[in-house]
C-alpha cells in the first residue's frame, strides 16, 4: 500500500474524514504505531484567476524569506443606464474623486506608501479568467495626488481612503457624448477604460518594510464620484450634483501580482531544481505556492484498520518576520495531488475533492497544521489504491491575500520540527 491522503469535501462520505480514533470494539491490540517522516515539495504555479476575486491586492513589500512582492489592482467603473447631463452649456465641473475601501492588509502596515492612480489605455480582457501576472498597457501619469497610505499597525485595518483625480478625466466624463455617456459597454471602450491602482516601490533598511493591501472586499463604498454643478432655470441658480460610477463585485477588475529580487533568498532555495536541501518548503496565497505532502510505502502482511492517523506540518519559528510580522494563514486547504504535484479535478477514488469547503486550521500552540487522516486512510487502504500522489497545501485565500508560512522540511536542521506522520495501526477482528 501506498499511505497517502487526500482532501475530501465536507459532507465527508461513509468513512467520515478527520475521525480520529476507530471505536474500541473494532480494534483488536495495536499491530503498529511509529512517526513515520514525510516528503515535502515546493511547487509554484506561474498565476492565478483573480478576476472578480472576494478582495483586489494593491501594494508592495520586501520579505527578506520571498522576494519583494509587487501588487497592482485593476479595474473598470460602471456609470448609470442612460446617463446622461443634460447641455454642457448648463455645466459647470467641481471635482472628480476616487473613494477606496480598505478591507485588510498583510505586511508593516505602520510604514507609509504613496497611492498612484493611472488610466487604463489597453484593450480590457474579453475574459472571466484574467490571471495574475495578466499586466494592461496604462499611462504613467499619477491621475491622483500621490496621497500616503499610512495606518496604525496595531488598529484592525478597515476604512476608506478619498483621492482626488485629474480634472481632465473628469472633465471628460461631464462634457461627454450623451449618447456614448449612456452606453456602458462604449464608456468603457471610449471614455475611460479603466483605472490602475498601485503604490511606490519600498525599500529594505532594518525590518521587512510595506504591505499588500486587500481592496474593495464585498463593500460597496468604493466609487468613483464625479461633483458638478448644473444650471436650474427656473431658480436661475446653479444646483449642486453628484454622480457616481459604481465599483461592486460584479464590475470587470482583477489584480496582477509579481515577484522579484529573490537571489538569496529561502524562496530561491526551496524552489530550486531538484532542491537536494529540502530544509524549507514554502506556501503563500497571491502568487500561489504551495507544499506537496507525499508519504512512503508502508507493506503489512496483514489486514488492518487505522486507529489513528495525524500528520504534522511544523512551521519554522524563526522565520515570521520581526515582531511575527508574517503570521502563517490561519485556514489552508490540502487538496489530493496527481503525479506532477497539482490538485485534481477529478477524484478517481469516488471521494468528493473541495477546493473551497473543505479548510484546517493553523494550531498557533503546536506552530504547525495538524491533519487528522485516519478515515481517508482507511478508506485508501480498504480500496488497495496504489498510486496515489499525496496532497498539496494552499492558504484558504490564496486568490485574494498573500499570506505565507515557511514549513520545515524533510530535511530540517532542527529534526523535532521535521514533518510526519503519526501513524497507529489495530490489528482486524477476527
Amino acid at each position: 500500500m501506498t499511505a497517502t491522503t487526500f482532501l475530501v469535501s465536507c459532507d465527508q462520505g461513509p468513512a467520515g474524514l478527520g475521525a480520529d480514533v476507530l471505536p474500541a470494539n473494532d480494534i483488536v491490540g495495536v499491530v503498529y504505531t511509529d512517526t513515520i517522516p514525510l516528503s515535502l515539495t515546493t511547487v509554484v504555479n506561474d498565476s492565478i484567476n483573480t478576476y472578480q476575486s472576494t478582495s483586489q491586492l494593491m501594494g508592495n513589500y520586501v520579505d527578506p524569506q520571498f522576494g519583494t512582492i509587487t501588487a497592482k489592482t485593476f479595474t473598470q467603473v460602471f456609470p448609470r443606464s442612460g446617463l446622461n447631463f443634460g447641455d454642457p452649456a448648463d455645466l459647470i465641473f467641481d471635482s472628480l474623486v476616487l473613494k477606496v475601501t480598505f478591507t485588510d492588509a498583510y505586511g508593516r502596515l505602520e510604514q507609509p506608501q504613496t497611492l498612484r492612480v493611472h488610466e487604463i489605455t489597453g484593450d480590457w480582457p474579453d475574459t472571466t479568467v484574467v490571471y495574475s501576472n495578466t499586466l494592461l498597457d496604462f499611462d504613467p501619469a499619477d491621475l491622483g495626488t500621490g496621497q500616503q497610505i499610512n495606518f496604525d499597525e496595531s488598529s484592525v485595518l478597515t476604512g476608506t481612503m478619498r483621492v482626488r483625480l485629474a480634472d481632465e478625466l473628469g472633465e471628460r466624463i461631464l462634457f461627454g457624448d450623451s449618447t456614448i455617456l449612456a452606453d456602458r459597454d462604449r464608456f468603457r471602450t471610449e471614455v475611460l477604460k479603466g483605472l490602475v491602482l498601485e503604490t511606490d516601490p519600498v525599500k529594505f533598511v532594518n525590518r521587512e518594510p510595506g504591505a499588500i493591501f486587500s481592496l474593495f472586499g464585498q463593500e460597496s463604498d468604493s466609487l468613483l464620484i464625479l461633483h458638478y454643478q448644473k444650471f436650474n432655470p427656473d431658480s436661475q441658480r446653479y444646483i449642486t450634483f453628484r454622480e457616481p460610477f459604481v465599483i461592486t463585485t460584479s464590475t470587470p477588475r482583477y489584480h496582477s501580482v509579481e515577484r522579484s529580487e529573490t537571489g538569496g533568498t529561502l524562496f530561491e532555495l526551496a524552489t530550486a531544481e531538484g532542491d537536494t536541501s529540502q530544509q524549507y518548503e514554502l506556501i503563500q496565497g497571491g502568487l500561489y505556492t504551495k507544499t506537496w505532502v507525499q508519504f512512503p510505502t508502508l507493506e503489512f502482511d496483514q489486514p488492518f484498520l487505522v486507529a489513528k492517523a495525524t500528520v504534522i506540518l511544523p512551521v519554522d519559528p524563526d522565520l515570521l518576520g520581526t515582531q511575527d510580522r508574517y503570521t502563517p494563514p490561519l485556514q489552508i486547504l490540502a487538496l489530493r495531488a496527481n503525479e506532477s504535484g497539482n490538485e485534481l479535478l477529478v477524484d478517481n477514488l469516488g471521494l468528493s475533492v473541495s477546493s473551497s469547503t473543505t479548510t484546517l486550521t493553523y494550531d498557533s500552540d503546536r506552530q504547525a497544521y495538524v491533519i487528522p487522516i485516519t478515515g481517508y486512510l482507511q478508506r485508501l487502504y480498504n480500496q488497495s489504491i496504489d498510486d496515489d500522489f499525496g496532497f498539496t497545501i494552499l492558504p484558504l485565500n490564496a486568490r485574494s491575500a498573500v499570506e505565507r508560512a515557511i514549513l520545515a522540511g524533510t530535511n530540517h536542521p532542527n529534526p523535532d520540527l521535521r514533518p510526519k506522520l503519526e501513524l497507529t495501526l489495530g490489528s482486524v477482528p477476527r
